[in-house]
């Protein structure tokens, strides 16, 4: 029969194999590399988020940008970070998408890679015109000039406005503006107005107006 002190020292035996068993972690994993949008423009950007992952925090990131036919990456982020979230502009038109490498606290990795954007031209203004709603006008009638753009991302405006006879301008704007230019003149005489249009790249058009009449 087996002494006390000989079962005592078995169960603390196995007490100790218990401790010494190693637990199960749970493997870093990707749920989803989501896009925010599947198209944009030269200079636009895109975002990609990682989400629903598992492993041992601290969990870090890298990304990599791919261009279809492309053997090498495009774009690569130079270390690793914490956010879940990347963004990037594409300066070249063509087809991205973007390799997600996840790692945790074990230095266990896992990677994901997105779907495709395509990134188009920037859509750059070609031209504009102008016009007054009436040719003629009383002083002090207020008028109206109203822009059209061909082409172009957030067009921004300037007016300036031009009295037959007089080698500088009448009255201008300070500031750039929308698409439409209401103003006031108290003297007789023929005017016109000139108008620039710039997009979002910075170029800029430009096109004057008919003249048009102010008297009493």
């Amino acid at each position: 029969m087996k002494s006390k002190k000989t079962v005592a020292m078995f169960i603390v035996a196995i007490t100790m194999l218990a401790f010494c068993v190693p637990t199960s972690a749970v493997a870093i994993s990707i749920e989803s590399v989501r896009l925010n949008n599947t198209s944009c423009a030269v200079g636009e950007t895109f975002t990609v988020t990682v989400s629903h992952f598992n492993g041992e925090w601290p969990i870090t990131y890298a990304y990599e940008v791919y261009k279809e036919g492309q053997s090498s990456y495009y774009f690569r982020s130079t270390n690793w970070s914490s956010s879940y979230t990347f963004t990037f502009s594409p300066w070249e038109t063509g087809r991205y998408q973007v390799r997600c490498i996840a790692r945790d606290a074990t230095g266990e990795w896992v990677e994901q890679t997105s779907g495709w954007v395509t990134v188009t031209p920037r859509n750059t203004i070609k031209s504009v015109s102008a016009k007054s709603n009436y040719a003629y006008y009383l002083q002090g009638q207020t008028i109206i000039i109203t822009a059209t753009p061909s082409g172009g991302d957030r067009v921004s405006y300037a007016y300036e406005v031009q009295k037959e006879g007089q080698s500088s301008y009448y009255m201008r704007t300070t500031q750039w503006g929308g698409n439409t230019y209401n103003f006031r003149i108290n003297e007789a005489g023929r005017y016109r107005v000139r108008v620039w249009a710039q997009d979002a790249t910075g170029k800029t058009v430009d096109a004057v107006t008919a003249w048009f009449r102010v008297g009493r």
